[in-house]
């Protein structure tokens, strides 16, 4: 039975602070909050528009949230591969990975239509079984977005052989409580400590080391 390997995409997959960072900073250039630091930005990537907003904005602009929104999501389609590159690894990890019949999804906050395009910008849309977005329901860390992949793939593997992978805490928390394994990268864009205290199953310092460790664990079935 082949495992299912679901994997985070910004901070996992591909290195996107500073596309995603100048679209933040955009998007709240236009609500008249000019940042000084762009990298402000990262320890909130990963979090939804409306938390990171939040977390920079002063308190008497935040009433102007949902503006900023707006002009993120239309500054950064056509912006969202202008500096973003896969991690050192991916590519020939996700290929590893693949010929030993180890199935691929992605699970993320982005809409699946930007998941896609990203993907495919970046030219490896064609690795994964599945690509799943959070297109209106609730984001990590509920489980519900790692149960819509398992549906749309029909997935044969069983929780123990089921892998969520990340570089924060939710991502973490989301296959805890969707009952499968969890695997937390540290160079990634979440703090580690906090990586950590959320108790992944396996913890890897590089997407090398994670595809090595999966692909041990998936000839002696233990992972």
């Amino acid at each position: 039975m082949a495992h299912l390997v679901i994997l985070d995409l910004d901070g996992t997959l591909t290195d996107s602070k500073r596309d995603i960072a100048r679209a933040l900073s955009h998007a709240l250039l236009s609500i008249g909050h000019r940042v000084s630091d762009e990298s402000v930005f990262y320890p909130h990537i990963g979090a939804t528009l409306e938390e990171t907003f939040a977390a920079v904005l002063p308190p008497h602009r935040r009433r102007r949230i949902a503006e900023a929104v707006v002009a993120y999501k239309a500054y950064y389609p056509e912006h969202c591969a202008d500096e973003t590159r896969l991690f050192a690894g991916v590519p020939e990890g996700l290929a590893a990975l693949q010929a030993r019949g180890i199935i691929l999804a992605v699970a993320t906050t982005k809409r699946t239509w930007m998941a896609e395009r990203v993907l495919t910008l970046l030219g490896i849309r064609g690795r994964f079984a599945h690509v799943q977005g959070t297109d209106d329901f609730p984001y990590k860390p509920d489980p519900e977005i790692i149960r819509r992949v398992r549906a749309a793939l029909a997935d044969p593997c069983d929780d123990r052989r089921t892998w969520m992978v990340g570089d924060t805490p939710r991502d973490i928390e989301t296959g805890q409580r969707a009952g499968v394994r969890s695997a937390g990268v540290l160079y990634g864009y979440g703090d580690a400590n906090a990586l950590r205290r959320a108790g992944p199953d396996l913890l890897v310092a590089s997407f090398h080391e994670l595809v090595h460790r999966l692909l041990a664990g998936s000839i002696n079935g233990s992972a």
